[in-house]
């Protein structure tokens, strides 16, 4: 977001997050001209249909698990025609790939007590991914987490029902690759 403050001082930029922390650190710390709400888990934002030419998310697909179908609506509704959107996903690449040299191998092994979808092992990693859309959720406090894996196929086949898949971007965002679809 601050790069993009920082070469297109004139665009209409917003940000939203589900992390009220996020949202005061953004508010705090870069240009007071951005647009910045907290969103809830609910697929249901603030803002005008086709409005938005562009639109990231981070490390947000990775752990959308209940309402991932609608967000995705939800991102198509507010998107113009022609609009883009570049989500950053685990594919099946990113679960060959877990090992022992990633944090997010450790953050999974960390939880394995508390996933109840499958058994957590390490072993687990050394076979291909058993499920075209792979849920690892725990609950933890009040706080219920989830890390997501798709399968490309699944993307295309799934996602692309909402809006058209123009490009996997393998390991396009440091260790998660990025989808970047258009509204039609």
């Amino acid at each position: 977001m601050r790069h993009l403050l920082c070469h297109e001082t004139s665009a209409d930029l917003w940000a939203v997050d589900i992390n009220q922390r996020y949202i005061e650190w953004i508010r705090r710390f870069l240009a007071p001209s951005l647009h910045v709400f907290q969103n809830s888990i609910l697929p249901q934002l603030p803002l005008e249909d086709n409005s938005f030419s562009l639109v990231y998310a981070f490390s947000v697909f990775t752990h959308i698990d209940a309402f991932e179908l609608a967000w995705l609506a939800e991102l198509r509704r507010i998107l113009r025609p022609g609009g883009m959107a570049y989500l950053t996903i685990h594919t099946e690449r990113t679960w060959n790939s877990m090992n022992p040299n990633r944090a997010l191998y450790h953050d999974i092994l960390i939880m394995k007590d508390y996933i109840a979808e499958c058994r957590v092992c390490p072993e687990m990693f050394r076979s291909p991914m058993p499920r075209e859309r792979m849920v690892l959720s725990w609950q933890t406090a009040a706080v219920n987490n989830a890390i997501l894996f798709h399968s490309m196929d699944y993307i295309r086949n799934t996602w692309g029902r909402f809006l058209d898949v123009i490009d996997i971007q393998l390991e396009g965002h440091e260790y998660q690759d990025v989808v970047v679809m258009r509204k039609s």
